[in-house]
């Protein structure tokens, strides 16, 4: 397997981001990192734009920094391109350069919530508007993915999880992108998750920890979480990105260690 790029999610550095978008994406930039991901609001309801106010950089100079750093996005966390937003949510990641628009969070659509899954009815109707905006998206040369948690596990029909139920439902051109945390925190093995999408697994989210709730992240390979059988299982993958949902130690830190963990072990490649 040749190594993968890296990225990380700018959730991760959020506080620093709301300090200074140039001195964090520096910071990145130094680590040897050659992507970002970031959170994007365009097209998403109101309450939930004003939620990730101070987490998101205007894409314009989300741009001109990247550029100046040799960096590019990996891909994006972004609204759901539907007929009422498609243009404002696609002409965002268009300026980006971005053709990866990832879905982290179902209470980011209008008018739904993570139990959209709780509910084969509900669950199918969440499948049906992923499966629309899949074929806008790709009129502009791009695809929609989704990004798990762990409670897409809690629900089961008929012997089998939501989460594989909903990935019965979605188009084949959807992809995942597999949180590896949250995937081994539900009580699955990351890497049987990640061979059993196939091709759609086209990027990684790489976090370590104990694994315990209520607890931070730690830097990949210090933790409990099956990092390398993930990875190694991810014949598709295009990006290992790291990411930190809380971190206890300084951040840019942890990424440091993170990254040269992930070189050293040779799963992943920097700049």
């Amino acid at each position: 397997m040749n190594a993968v790029p890296l990225a990380v999610q700018l959730y991760s550095v959020r506080g620093e981001l709301a300090s200074g978008a140039a001195a964090a994406i520096g910071r990145i930039a130094e680590l040897g990192l050659a992507g970002v991901e970031p959170v994007c609001s365009a097209g998403m309801p109101a309450e939930t734009r004003d939620a990730l106010a101070g987490m998101t950089v205007d894409a314009a100079e989300l741009k001109l920094l990247l550029d100046e750093h040799g960096l590019v996005v990996s891909s994006a966390h972004t609204a759901l391109p539907e007929s009422h937003n498609a243009n404002a949510v696609l002409d965002e990641q268009e300026l980006l350069g971005n053709d990866l628009l990832i879905v982290s969070d179902l209470s980011a659509l209008s008018g739904a919530t993570i139990h959209d899954l709780d509910r084969l009815d509900t669950l199918k109707r969440t499948a049906e508007r992923f499966n629309r905006a899949a074929a806008l998206a790709a009129k502009r040369g791009m695809r929609v993915g989704y990004h798990n948690h762990f409670w897409e596990w809690d629900a089961v029909f008929d012997g089998r999880p939501a989460f594989d139920v909903f990935w019965d439902y979605l188009d084949p051109s959807v992809v995942a992108e597999i949180d590896i945390y949250w995937a081994q925190f539900a009580g699955r093995r990351p890497a049987e998750v990640m061979t059993g999408l196939g091709r759609r697994a086209q990027l990684a989210h790489v976090k370590d920890g104990p694994l315990t709730p209520g607890q931070p992240m730690t830097p990949a390979g210090t933790g409990k979480v099956d990092i390398a059988g993930a990875l190694t299982a991810g014949d598709y993958l295009r990006w290992h990105i790291i990411e930190f949902d809380e971190c206890a130690t300084d951040i840019f830190d942890a990424i440091s260690a993170s990254v040269g963990w992930l070189v050293e072990s040779g799963l992943s490649s920097a700049r």
